[in-house]
This record gives C-alpha cells, sequence and structure tokens, in this order.
C-alpha cells in the first residue's frame, strides 16, 4: 500500500515501495540526471536509491525496497537529492 498526502508518503514497511514523481531544481528546471531519493531514521541514512528517468514522460521513478524499510514504523524522512546535495526540505515517509 502506497498513499500521497501532497508530499508525504505513507506506505507499508517491508513490501517494494514505488515513489513516482516530477524532480525540479530551485531553479524551476526539470532535473534529468543523477538524481535519488533517502530515506532517514532518526538522523541516520536507512539507504539511498537511484531513481530511473522516463524522458517521454519527465518523472523519475524511485523503488524503495521492502528489505531496506523491513522492522520499521512510524514518522521517517526522505529527501530527493543529487550529488551536490539535496532538492527538498526532509520530508516524512509514515511505514505501516
Amino acid at each position: 500500500m502506497i498513499e500521497y498526502i501532497y508530499d508525504t508518503i505513507k506506505a507499508t514497511a517491508g513490501e517494494d515501495i514505488p515513489i513516482i514523481m516530477e524532480v525540479r531544481d530551485p531553479e524551476g528546471n526539470l532535473v534529468t540526471e543523477g538524481c535519488g531519493i533517502s530515506i532517514h531514521c532518526d538522523d541516520e541514512q536507512v539507504c539511498r536509491i537511484e531513481g530511473t528517468y522516463n524522458e517521454s514522460e519527465q518523472i523519475w521513478k524511485f523503488v524503495i525496497p521492502g528489505e531496506a524499510t523491513k522492522g520499521h514504523s512510524g514518522r521517517h524522512y526522505y529527501c530527493v537529492c543529487k550529488a551536490d546535495g539535496t532538492l527538498n526540505f526532509k520530508t516524512p515517509i509514515y511505514l505501516v
């Protein structure tokens, strides 16, 4: 199960979590390469997932493997990032 409430995500821990989004830099330009997503738990990075860009749809797909969230529950955070830093503040992801 996965639900989006604006940019907050609710998902089932221990299952693969597909996240699909359009990613833009601070200037509003589409980011088309080198993008990843990091999941944080108690200020520790749980995992970083490299995304796949679909040029025809201009969207990124990230799949957080179930093994990375297995045994976790409650509120954690995710950030969309590039090699030169994050593109957003830590945003909630709730694992149930």
